[in-house]
């Protein structure tokens, strides 16, 4: 169940069909799912992502364009930084596959200096 809201949140596209969302499924909000997921923003590397759920959820009723704004705003920038994420992948697989050990500390610790510039400190702490 928790996998099918996931990819549902993940769908959501305006305030409003979050707050259809919230009115389905309220636990969302306030219970057992939002314990959930408040615990997987807890995580490192990719609660980054949840966190920002949770930071919605919590501003959707007192704040909504702020809170969409700044959930847009998150969200922007990660579509942003894709392509760069992959880069960075391609390059780590392609250095391992060469055995080029250095190489892989060298785009490892870029990579974690560039998850530290955005705020993702727990990623940036788990690459290194």
């Amino acid at each position: 169940m928790l996998d099918d809201l996931i990819q549902r949140l993940f769908a959501v596209s305006s305030p409003q069909e979050l707050r259809a969302l919230l009115k389905d499924h309220p636990d969302l909000e306030r219970g057992e799912l939002n314990e959930q997921l408040q615990g997987m923003a807890a995580m490192p590397g990719y609660g980054a992502g949840f966190a920002a759920f949770v930071k919605l959820i919590e501003g959707i009723r007192t704040r909504p364009e702020e809170a969409w704004s700044e959930y847009r705003r998150w969200k922007a920038e990660g579509e942003r930084l894709e392509p760069e994420v992959e880069s960075t992948r391609l390059a780590v697989l392609q250095a391992l596959e060469d055995r080029d050990y250095d190489s892989v500390v060298a785009v490892v610790e870029e990579a974690a200096r560039a998850a530290w510039s955005v705020g993702l400190g727990a990623s940036a702490h788990s690459l290194l």
